[in-house]
This record gives C-alpha cells, sequence and structure tokens, in this order.
C-alpha cells in the first residue's frame, strides 16, 4: 500500500514538473514569437489609451494601457503592454490588428472597436496616418 502511493505520489510531481516546463517552453515560444513579429514590422508610435472595464454593479471605470503600434504592410498591430490584473480587467488580447482604408476602420478583433478607434485617433494626432472618411 505505502508503495502504491509513493509512485502515485511520484507521478503526480512528476506531472506537475512536466506542466511547468511546458509552460515556461510556451512562455518563452510566445515571446520568440513577438519579437520576431516585432522584428518584421515597423513600429509607428508608442501610446497610452484608456481602457473602458466594467466593475461590479455595472459601474463602468478606466485604466491606462500602453501600446506599441506596428505597421506590417497595411495592416497595423497594437499590442498592449499590461500587467496580467490589467490583462484579466480590459479582457484585451495579446495584439490588436487592423487596417484603415480610404473610407472606415476594419477591425480585426471583435468587441474591441471603441479602443481601435481611440488608437487611429491618437495616430491620426500624431499625423501617422490619415484619418479615414465615415
Amino acid at each position: 500500500m505505502q508503495v502504491k502511493l509513493f509512485t502515485d505520489f511520484y507521478h503526480i510531481i512528476k506531472f506537475v514538473l512536466l506542466l511547468a516546463l511546458l509552460n515556461n517552453w510556451k512562455k518563452n515560444e510566445v515571446m520568440s514569437h513577438l519579437i520576431v513579429i516585432a522584428a518584421e514590422m515597423h513600429k509607428v508610435a508608442y501610446l497610452n489609451i484608456n481602457v473602458k472595464y466594467r466593475q461590479p454593479g455595472n459601474l463602468v471605470e478606466y485604466i491606462p494601457v500602453e501600446f506599441e503600434v506596428f505597421r506590417d504592410g497595411e495592416i497595423y498591430r497594437a499590442i498592449p503592454l499590461q500587467s496580467i490584473e490589467t490583462r484579466i480587467l480590459t479582457t484585451l488580447p495579446d495584439e490588436l490588428t487592423f487596417e484603415i482604408t480610404e473610407d472606415k476602420i476594419l477591425n480585426h478583433i471583435p468587441g474591441k472597436e471603441e479602443v481601435v478607434e481611440d488608437i487611429v485617433s491618437q495616430l491620426v494626432e500624431m499625423n501617422v496616418v490619415e484619418r479615414p472618411q465615415t
């Protein structure tokens, strides 16, 4: 009985260590991927955007989030530089992708239109892009 318990405990520890290693590997893989993406693109801006989030009781608050904005051909990628707490509050993805055409902003991430519009507004103020004719 004691031997069975020991082997089960050993397997559990082995499994937990394997998960920890895979988790660390995945983080390194994501960071490597982001570094490669950033190297292939042209950085156009570093922005602070107030992002809306909801608190209990449906109370709306804003929290400042820093973004690095890159241009990859016709596609813009806004990468939020955020803590885990900010990510939980705002539910922002790892990057927001969008295009700016002559007549509108094409948002590639549903539900984040307001954030993308704020980013484009700041890019227009900085004379990085022209305002779409909406």
